[in-house]
């Protein structure tokens, strides 16, 4: 009889920590976890003047990069477009010296989706739409950089 019940303790025991440990992780994932997720998005690139496809394809893989700090959100569409770059946001970004020359900024767009674990600040299970990614570089050979994002 002792013997049955020292089994019976020892199992109980063993699923209380399983359910310890599953319930450790959900939190550890939600909290840590569960980043921007860029694996299917749809990527279009318009032709361009000012940039060549490389430099733009750069400039969207820092912004996918980025994109995996928006917990619990799906990139859907990245795209590039030359009609869209406003002359106007680009050369403010020049005229406070903030960038040397208007082809060291550029503007990206993209849709996404909050998921149920999303960011705070995100209406959850909610699709966003034309939002943008301003990316700036030192000169031509450095590395864009996001400057800001977000709906504007």
């Amino acid at each position: 009889m002792k013997e049955n019940l020292k089994r019976i303790i020892f199992i109980i025991m063993i699923i209380i920590i399983l359910i310890i440990v599953t319930f450790l992780g959900y939190v550890a994932y939600q909290v840590v976890g569960n980043p921007g997720k860029t694996n299917n998005v749809e990527i279009s690139i318009g032709n361009s003047s000012k940039f060549s496809k490389e430099e733009i394809e750069s400039a969207m893989q820092v912004a996918m990069k980025k994109f995996k700090g928006f917990k619990g959100c799906d990139l859907k569409q990245l795209w590039y477009n030359d009609e869209l770059n406003s002359e106007t946001a680009i050369s403010r970004y020049v005229s406070q010296g903030v960038v040397t020359a208007e082809n060291n900024v550029i503007i990206l767009y993209f849709n996404f989706y909050a998921g149920p674990g999303s960011e705070d600040s995100l209406a959850p299970n909610n699709d966003y739409t034309n939002w943008q990614w301003i990316l700036i570089r030192d000169s031509k050979s450095s590395k864009w950089k996001v400057h800001d994002f977000g709906d504007m």
